[in-house]
């Protein structure tokens, strides 16, 4: 089959595990749609402006994928129409709606605080977990809070994300209940305050407050359609 570096396949085909349970292998099937999406992609990212990976990851991305595993199962599954692969309105009409999508565990570090046992631990999961995309010297900005906002809202339809650190005390640790304040702080000052807000971000020091206090936000934000990044400590 026509190979497809293991960084582009696309999400619904990648082999997800925990440590409990160990992802079964590609179908036949899966295979075959592989194939079909590694000699679309190229042609199909060029046409529409973007790489490969953010291609794949994307909606039209989705759309294509649903698509060839629908062909793949004599099709009637997925009613995906061809153009929603490169048309963005296309997609969103297929795919699109008006849940609010939760991202329950998001992480990032501070690049300064990563020359640190946490930091080397970190570092040597992320090479266990996933080598093809790790391996090596890990470049610290790739999970930096400029890459966490740019992948969990910008490239994303998150409208509520938790934010936490790797347990530890704050100065043996890559980021700080003050660092996740302040990502608060940055976001709300780009996305705007009061009524008209389409995300902000909720900071709480005291676990304790979380569950009403989230679903009290959860609530209103839900009421007014807008969306919400709630980041606690």
């Amino acid at each position: 089959m026509t190979t497809i570096p293991p960084a582009l396949v696309p999400p619904l085909l990648r082999h997800q595990h925990t440590d409990e349970f160990v992802a079964p292998a590609w179908s036949a099937r899966d295979l075959r749609a592989l194939t079909s999406l590694a000699r679309s992609t190229e042609r199909v990212a060029a046409r529409v402006g973007l790489d490969e990976r953010a291609y794949v990851e994307s909606r039209r991305g989705t759309a294509a994928t649903l698509r060839a595993l629908d062909a793949e199962a004599g099709g009637g599954f997925y009613a995906v129409p061809a153009e929603a692969e490169h048309d963005q309105a296309a997609a969103d009409a297929a795919l699109g709606g008006n849940q609010v999508v939760v991202d329950v565990q998001t992480h990032l570090v501070r690049p300064t605080l990563t020359a640190t046992g946490a930091g080397e631990a970190l570092f040597g999961y992320l090479r266990t977990v996933d080598p093809d995309r790790w391996g090596g010297d890990i470049d610290a900005s790739l999970i930096s809070g400029v890459a966490w906002a740019t992948n969990v809202f910008g490239l994303s339809e998150t409208a509520v994300a938790l934010l936490t650190s790797p347990p530890g005390r704050a100065h043996e640790n890559v980021l700080t209940n003050d660092d996740i304040a302040s990502a608060r702080e940055i976001v709300n000052r780009y996305a705007g305050v009061g009524g008209g807000q389409n995300r902000s971000v909720v900071y709480y020091d005291d676990p304790v407050q979380l569950s009403p206090a989230f679903s009290r936000r959860f609530s209103q934000q839900a009421c007014r359609t807008s969306s919400g990044a709630l980041v606690p400590g």
